[in-house]
């Protein structure tokens, strides 16, 4: 059997058949560019008008400025699932804490039992221990509407937020106690001029012997050891007072006060510091009338713990008796005559009312030692000094 078809039939099938198929090409790539465009459109409506390479570019930039923030940056879930951290965040602990995918609750002890943070207000520098790291906390909620979306915790080390900060007060406490020193220097200036108007130069000679008792680099210790303006006032103003008598009264190197750490209150510490040291002033002039080659000197010691308060006033004076020692800190008992017996039992009165003891160490002809210490009410031993 033989079929045979004209080659002019074929052509004009392939013409027919070749118009319907490129015009539904046409209609295709028409439909696909609509579509594609749309797509684009959505896409970059969802990533806010930027290009993708755009957004990965803002990205990458946005991490390397909060991995290059101090303060440690952590962002978690409702649930406390830790979303994000910083490189300042990882670094607090050995291990790499706070990694993308633990819970906050791993670190703090605080977090609710089943991980769920329905914070609605945002709280600050929250004083926290984590694994012996002070830390200060700050919590803050991100919302969407009402709705609570997650936390940002922000971490700052303690240790150096202190260190930052007593470093400030204590150049505001130089600066002032530098201006009182001024003052003082230009009223012992007009001293001298008055002896030497008066013709007493034997006398204004002394006063500036006596005078260089008290240096500015003592009185620079004095404002470093000393963070509380009232009681770093009256320490200097006794210093004045006994180097015009020869004394030299210092403060312990060692001594540290700032007033967040005082048990006692200014005033009662003014009260109590001021009388230690007058009396001891009186009784060490006296001690050394008449004799140069006598020591004149004083040391007052400060030492301020959260939880323990200790002063020492030493002096070089004539000692306690010890008929009168046990009566010293009674109303009218004094070592220099009657009349007097005000300033120690004052002392005596704040440290009873205040809870703290007083240790008085004292030898005849050498001088006297007081110790006072003051503790918190909740603790029963002295930590920390």
């Amino acid at each position: 059997v033989m079929a045979s078809v004209f080659t002019a039939y074929i052509s004009d099938q392939e013409k027919a058949l070749f118009l319907p198929y490129f015009l539904i090409l046409l209609l295709m790539l028409f439909v696909s560019v609509l579509l594609s465009h749309g797509i684009v459109y959505v896409l970059r409506s969802s990533l806010m008008g930027h290009h993708p390479q755009e957004l990965l570019n803002l990205y990458l930039r946005q991490d390397e400025v909060l991995n290059a923030i101090e303060e440690g940056l952590v962002a978690s879930d409702r649930e406390g699932t830790i979303l994000f951290s910083n490189q300042a965040a990882r670094d607090l602990f050995e291990d790499g804490g706070f990694s993308p995918g633990k819970n906050l609750s791993e670190y703090f002890p605080d977090a609710p039992p089943a991980g769920r943070f329905d914070l609605q207000t945002p709280v600050y520098h929250k004083s926290v221990v984590l694994r012996d790291r002070r830390l200060l906390v700050s919590r803050i909620p991100i919302k969407n509407g009402e709705n609570v979306q997650g936390i940002l915790t922000i971490l700052n080390d303690k240790t150096e937020m202190e260190k930052l900060s007593d470093e400030l007060s204590g150049a505001n406490y130089m600066l002032d106690t530098l201006r009182a020193f001024n003052h003082e220097f230009l009223n012992k200036l007009h001293v001298i001029l008055g002896y030497l108007q008066t013709g007493e130069t034997k006398k204004a000679t002394a006063f500036i012997i006596n005078s260089n008792l008290v240096s500015s680099q003592a009185i620079r210790q004095t404002a470093a050891c000393i963070r509380v303006s009232r009681i770093c006032a009256l320490v200097i103003g006794k210093m004045m007072h006994a180097a015009e008598l020869g004394i030299l009264l210092t403060v312990s190197p060692d001594s540290f006060c700032k007033e967040e750490d005082m048990l006692l209150s200014q005033d009662d510490a003014v009260t109590v510091i001021g009388n230690l040291l007058e009396n001891a002033i009186e009784e060490t002039a006296e001690a050394g009338a008449g004799d140069d080659s006598r020591a004149k000197e004083i040391t007052l010691g400060l030492y301020c713990d959260p939880d323990c308060n200790i002063i020492t006033c030493e002096d070089t004076g004539r000692g306690i008796s010890d008929e009168l020692l046990p009566q010293i800190l009674k109303l009218g008992v004094s070592s220099k005559g009657s009349g007097r017996g005000t300033g120690l039992f004052l002392v005596n009165q704040i440290t009873e009312k205040s809870g703290g003891e007083i240790q008085i160490d004292t030898e005849a002809g050498e001088g006297t030692l007081f110790t006072l210490t003051f503790l918190r009410k909740e603790q029963s031993e002295c930590t920390g000094l």
